[in-house]
Formats: C-alpha cells, structure tokens, sequence
C-alpha cells in the first residue's frame, strides 16, 4: 500500500515538473510555435496554387444494359496503359509511366454503391487546364466502350434489318392474297386453291404484326435511352476557388509540430540540467 501511494506522489511530482519546466519556459515555446507556423506558411505560399474540377459519368449502354460493370470499368481505369498519350500532355503531365501513375491517383475514381455511375476528379493550376483533363480522359472512356459497344449493336442492327425485310415481304404477299376475290364456294372447284391463299393471307398477316413488333421493339432498344453512348451527367464543375495547397491547415500543423518540437526542447533543457547537477 505504501508503494502505491509513493508511486502515485512521484507521478504527480513529475506531472508538476514537467508543467513548470513548461511554464517557466513558455517563452521558448511560443518562440518555436512561431517559427514553425511562419515556415509553413511561407511554404504554402510558394507552393503552386491548384484549382479542382469534377464530374460523375454514366457508362456506355446497349439495349438498356450497360456495357461493362462498374468494377472492371473501375479496374481498367487504375491500369496505367488506359490512358493515352494526348491525355497526359492535355493533363499536363509528362509521357511516363511515373506520370500515368500520377494521373491515376489524381483522378482518384470512386464507384455509386446503386446506379452505374462513376466519379472522377483533377487538380491543376487552372480551371480550364483541369476541365480539359477531366474531357480527355472521358473520351479515352467513350473510345474504349464504343469498341466493345459497337459488335452489339451492329448485331441488334442486323436483326432490325432483317426484321424490316421480312416484313416488306410479308406485306407484299398479303397485298397480292388480298387483292384476289376470294370466294368460299364448295361447289366451286377452286375452293381447296381458295381456302389455302386465305390461310397463307391470315398467315402473313399474323407474321406482319409480330415482325412490327418486333422491329418497335428493336428500334427502342437502339435508340436512346437504352441505348447511348458513355456521357457526364451534367457538365463538368471547375469553381474558380483554390483547391490547394490548403495554407490554414497548413499553418495550423506547422504550430502544433513548433509547440512540440518547444516542449521537447525544454524537457531536453530540465534534463540537462539535472545531470549537470
């Protein structure tokens, strides 16, 4: 019990201590305080100020499905090859494999958890310079998905034609069925040739509504919404604020780490001083 109590008096002995050796030095922590949070500062100041552009996009779509899952789109875009040569000069970055790898972090893609939509951001020096990044790279997007989009809807579109021929046809053979007078007599010893152009009439007839369904339903599917290329929901937004360097903040660190580095400079003082002594 008696230890316990000794050793509670010698942590609060050197809680006092160390706050006086604090007090007494408080004009050396103010001074390193000072002297870090004016570093900063200065540093911020000389730092290139950024401005920051962003926009979200929905994927390429055939027939009202999207071309490829937001995951692997998410994927191919932290592939440092994805990129093309005139977006890295439009984002003006160097054609290097440290700057495509710059580029992929600076864009920093994120996915929507429900809806197929993704998210893109850039800094650069100015707004516009930021605005054509964010362009760029979208139409390396567009060229990429209109390759895997374009075998699906040349296929969708061959269907369509085909539909559309079938239908031409049907058309036309229910035109010539119906212009004959057909006359259900069975005592006329065309009957059997009669029943059977009804029936090819009705035929063609019941074959035309299906194909014209067919092909509204086609025609919908290739046209948009269902159908459409990768686009921005909105256009891009660039405010003209300074996204960077953040020189509160900044300064704000600077302080904490003089206030630190002061305190350590003093406990290293009182320490020095005892062993002297």
């Amino acid at each position: 019990m008696t230890q316990i109590i000794e050793s509670i008096s010698e942590d609060e002995l050197s809680l006092h201590s160390i706050y006086e050796t604090l007090r007494q030095e408080l004009r050396l922590l103010i001074s390193w305080t000072g002297i870090f949070a004016l570093a900063g500062l200065a540093t911020a100041f000389l730092l290139p100020v950024k401005y920051q552009a962003r926009t979200s996009f929905q994927m390429a779509m055939v027939a009202n499905t999207p071309i490829e899952t937001p995951a692997i789109l998410l994927e191919k875009l932290k592939q440092p090859l994805f990129y093309s040569d005139k977006t890295l000069k439009i984002c003006g970055l160097n054609e290097t494999d440290s700057a495509r790898e710059h580029l992929i972090k600076a864009l920093n893609p994120t996915v929507s958890k429900n809806v197929p939509i993704v998210t893109i951001s850039y800094k650069a020096e100015s707004t516009e310079q930021a605005k054509n990044c964010l362009t760029r790279v979208i139409r390396d997007i567009q060229d990429q998905q209109d390759e895997i989009a374009a075998p699906l809807i040349t296929a969708l579109t061959s269907q369509l034609n085909a539909a559309k021929e079938k239908l031409a046809i049907a058309e036309r053979i229910k035109k010539q069925l119906s212009g004959n007078n057909l006359q259900l007599n069975f005592t006329d010893p065309k009957f059997s040739a009669s029943v059977l152009m009804l029936s090819t009439m009705l035929s063609k007839e019941t074959e035309a509504k299906e194909l014209s369904n067919q092909i509204t339903d086609l025609s919908v599917k290739l046209a948009e919404p269902q159908t459409r290329k990768t686009s921005t929901l909105t256009e891009i937004y660039a405010p003209n604020e300074k996204s960077d360097p953040p020189r509160v903040l900044i300064g704000v660190g600077s302080a904490l780490m003089g206030l630190l580095f002061g305190m350590i400079t003093a406990l290293l003082k009182r320490q020095l001083k005892i062993s002297n002594h």
